[in-house]
């Protein structure tokens, strides 16, 4: 998991206790144990701060938080914070991809992954449903 938007960051900071101090505030139901590793990524840019990315020792746990996610929009102190899953960067250019398709209307959104696929909402004669995106269904 890759969360964004987590300012605050110094050389000897423990992303371990951030991860942690976060997942209580979502109220998830989570231990110090249930994070295998977490760290930050990426160069440091002026202004900006690098990602969190995080490894869970089980798949419960990393649910425990992702299914949380949603709670951050009425989460003070998270407004700017985002949780996403970690996708490989072919998967990530095509969900960004899908993102465009729906701000340009040429498929319905949003565009959303669940444990590494990437769907959208599209319109058939039945009505409404969950299409997988390929790198075709965005062009």
């Amino acid at each position: 998991m890759r969360i964004s938007g987590v300012g605050g960051e110094h050389f000897d900071e423990n992303t371990d206790q951030i991860v942690m101090q976060m997942a209580t505030d979502l109220g998830a139901n989570l231990s110090v144990t249930d994070i295998d590793r977490s760290h930050r990524i990426g160069k440091p840019k002026p202004g900006r701060p690098r990602q969190i990315i995080v490894k869970f020792t089980s798949y419960w746990a990393r649910n425990e938080v992702f299914g949380k996610r949603k709670a951050l929009k009425d989460t003070s102190g998270f407004k700017d914070i985002y949780f996403n899953e970690d996708l490989t960067a072919k998967r990530n250019q095509l969900l960004f991809e899908a993102r465009q398709a729906v701000k340009k209307k040429l498929i319905q959104g949003p565009g959303r992954s669940t444990e590494g696929c990437l769907f959208v909402i599209t319109t058939n004669f039945a009505g409404i449903l969950w299409t997988t995106v390929t790198s075709s269904s965005t062009s």
